[in-house]
């Protein structure tokens, strides 16, 4: 009876030491899944200088247009108009700013171009004997949303307030002037229903946008100033009249780090396709790149994000070129596709 005990017991012993085993099992390999959308969007209206224009009525000419008077008028003499105003628009998530540089490109011998601080002496009480035209050419900035701030060379800018920047001759030394804009609203929204129950949908990043809910801050640029009205202007009128350019440069950089919001173009991937061409019906010259996400172009070394002459199809990008091609520029679009970052020569 002992004996059948003991024997029980050892076999007991045995077993359990059998049924360990002799390294640690190794379990099936699990998936991790993250929800995450970035929310460090950056997407500008950068101003259009298309078809704008500016005007020098030193005379007054305008007003005998306006007003069918005969006689050289004094009201609007001494003018610069500017055609049409131009925006800019923060539509990121994050603040931006932007520097401005306003160069006049004239050459010094045939017009005086004056600082803004100056233009109470040096243009309106000009001698009736000088015969130099003279410019002091503004661009003013405005403040257009009341919901979002701006700010001008550091200083707040109030919705409806304005702020001026003259233009330097060309050659002149000139310190970019800055604007900073805040952000636009941005919100998370499920692109469409699911089963909320189901954790992988649930959890899945892919069925989640962040999208813009209002705009950022934006300002209006308009052309303006004043104008010798005793000068002689005969040189920049007629077929033959002399250049009379305005170059307007727009930088936008974030506003946390100061770092450009361009794209090195150097860095970026050579695009190869074989399908390009142009549209005549509406102007486009266009690449196949189904799916390609942030658009934007070079012109030269100008940078132009979000601008309302880039075409996306969602099959085919582009550009409406004909505002904006000259010849002899370089223009690259620009564009993400599969996770790269592309560049594509157009012309």
């Amino acid at each position: 009876m002992k004996f059948k005990k003991l024997f029980a017991s050892v076999l007991a012993i045995a077993l359990a030491v059998a049924a360990i085993p002799v390294a640690p099992a190794k379990a099936d390999v699990i998936e991790g899944q993250t929800a995450f959308k970035n929310t460090e969007v950056y997407k500008t209206v950068l101003p259009t200088t298309d078809s704008q224009k500016f005007y020098l009525d030193p005379q007054g000419l305008s007003q005998v247009g306006q007003t069918g008077q005969a006689a050289l008028p004094t009201g609007n003499a001494g003018q610069v108009v500017g055609k049409t105003t131009m925006s800019a628009i923060n539509l990121s998530s994050r603040a931006v700013k932007m520097d401005v540089k306003y160069v006049l490109d004239v050459a010094s011998a045939d017009m005086d171009v004056v600082a803004l601080a100056d233009s109470g002496t040096s243009i309106k009480t000009a001698a009736d004997t000088v015969t130099k035209p003279a410019i002091c050419l503004t661009v003013t900035a405005k403040n257009t949303n009341a919901a979002k701030a701006v700010t001008a060379a550091a200083a707040t800018l109030a919705v409806g307030g304005t702020d001026s920047v003259a233009a330097v001759a060309s050659g002149t030394s000139f310190t970019a002037h800055a604007y900073e804009f805040e952000a636009a609203d941005y919100q998370a929204v499920t692109k469409s229903a699911f089963d909320a129950t189901d954790l992988d949908e649930l959890y899945n990043s892919d069925n989640y946008d962040y999208i813009m809910n209002t705009t950022g801050a934006s300002i209006e640029l308009e052309i303006g100033g004043i104008c010798l009205a005793q000068g002689d202007y005969s040189a920049f009128t007629g077929a033959n009249a002399k250049p009379l350019n305005l170059n307007m440069t727009f930088k936008f950089t974030k506003a946390s780090d100061g770092s450009s919001l361009a794209p090195d173009l150097a860095s970026l991937t050579l695009y190869s396709t074989s399908t390009t061409g142009y549209n005549n019906s509406n102007g486009v010259q266009y690449v196949l790149a189904a799916g390609a996400t942030n658009v934007a172009y070079f012109i030269n070394d100008t940078y132009y994000p979000a601008d309302s002459y880039v075409f996306n199809d969602g099959t085919y990008i582009g550009l409406i070129w004909s505002p904006i091609y000259k010849s002899g520029d370089t223009c690259y679009i620009t564009f993400t596709l599969g996770g790269n970052n592309y560049k594509y020569k157009m012309w």
